[in-house]
């Protein structure tokens, strides 16, 4: 799994600011366990406690992360 310069930053401004290669960690065990939200085409949305991840699967043994958000809690 390739992870973007992009979602680390935002998760870093977003959730904590911990080194790049914590948040890398988490990220990638946070995604091993979220639930598959919905896929149109390549692209694909998962969540887990809060954050849904955007993931590029256009190369299907290497998907990238591309970005993620924080779901509104109202």
């Amino acid at each position: 799994m390739y992870i973007t310069k992009h979602v680390i930053e935002r998760f870093q401004e977003r959730i904590t600011f911990e080194a790049s290669e914590v948040v890398r960690f988490f990220i990638e065990r946070d995604i091993e366990d979220s639930e598959h939200m919905y896929q149109v085409n390549n692209i694909e949305k998962r969540i887990k406690n809060g954050i849904v991840y955007v993931l590029d699967k256009t190369n299907k043994r290497k998907p990238t992360v591309v970005t993620l958000y924080l779901l509104d809690g109202n």
